[in-house]
């Protein structure tokens, strides 16, 4: 990985997305020492959790095609509190300073979407955050179109709630 250590920290996510379509039109042994240099640059380099673990979770896409929500098209909202929360878990804790401010981001974004007696419970996401939020990234893709669209305005809601844009948040 001595090439890799050329590449300046700054550019190191934009390698690793770029080398995405290269990864997928490749086969065999190839294939797999592109990968490892994408996971390679994604691990070594600095920056936030959330931000290594977005364009590992975008490398991913672009190298395998996403399954599908489990074979559900046309989920309800209510269908995915929990996966709605971690979601919201992660981006406030991601996103705020403390917990108690991650739990007024974490409340401003639920507050319309999901009915007060079925809202998930705010915690800070633990140690295997990453693997709670690809199972619930997986389960959400199963939304109906309306209901994403809604998802998308009540994140918007909770990253501005407090008129400040993280770059956790934002990526």
């Amino acid at each position: 990985c001595n090439l890799v250590q050329k590449i300046p920290e700054q550019g190191r996510s934009s390698a690793v997305l770029a080398l995405a379509p290269e990864v997928a039109a490749l086969a065999g042994q190839q294939r797999s020492q592109l990968t490892s240099i994408a996971r390679y640059l994604c691990t070594n380099s600095e920056g936030p959790q959330l931000q290594r673990y977005a364009v590992q979770y975008l490398l991913r896409q672009g190298i395998t095609p996403p399954e599908s929500g489990a074979g559900d098209v046309a989920l309800k909202l209510t269908d995915c509190t929990a996966e709605i929360g971690v979601l919201f878990q992660v981006l406030t804790v991601a996103g705020q300073r403390d917990a108690t401010q991650a739990r007024r981001a974490f409340d401003a974004g639920l507050q319309s979407l999901i009915p007060p007696t079925l809202r998930p419970k705010f915690a800070v996401p633990g140690a295997d955050w990453d693997q709670a939020l690809d199972a619930a990234l997986l389960r959400l893709r199963g939304l109906h179109p309306v209901a994403r669209k809604s998802l998308g305005l009540a994140l918007a809601r909770a990253i501005s709630h407090d008129g400040k844009l993280s770059v956790a948040e934002a990526d």
